[in-house]
């Protein structure tokens, strides 16, 4: 089932496939996304046959790396992150932080999670 969603950018793109069997989004024009979660990825990678790892806290990250690393093979290393935590760039670039306050104000699900996640470090940094 697809989930409509306003477009991303000023540039329009042709949709080349019809929606999926059972779509009810009202607009045909609109661009979709599908829900990939939730995804047990280190399954995906063990059903091909790849050596998975996962972690779940800080704390066993880098211990999950080193076995990841230190493994013969291609490694998968799964790591559960804070939903709300928002990917920020490596240095404050105006015109990002702008265009997430915009988001933000126009109605972003989790909206005031992510402003909370904002205040801390090394986000509160990061955006000031």
């Amino acid at each position: 089932m697809c989930a409509r969603r306003k477009p991303s950018s000023r540039r329009s793109f042709p949709r080349r496939f019809p929606p999926a069997a059972g779509c009810r989004c009202p607009d045909p024009r609109a661009e979709f996304e599908c829900d990939l979660t939730p995804i047990d990825f280190a399954h995906v990678a063990e059903a091909f046959g790849i050596a998975a790892f996962r972690t779940d806290s800080p704390e066993s990250c880098g211990g999950a790396l080193e076995v990841a690393l230190a493994y013969e093979g291609p490694a998968l290393v799964e790591a559960t992150v804070d939903p709300y935590e928002p990917l920020l760039p490596a240095k404050r670039i105006e015109k990002f932080a702008h265009n997430l306050e915009k988001a933000l104000d126009a109605g972003t699900r989790d909206a005031p999670q992510i402003r909370e996640a904002l205040k801390r470090e090394p986000s509160r940094t990061q955006l000031s």
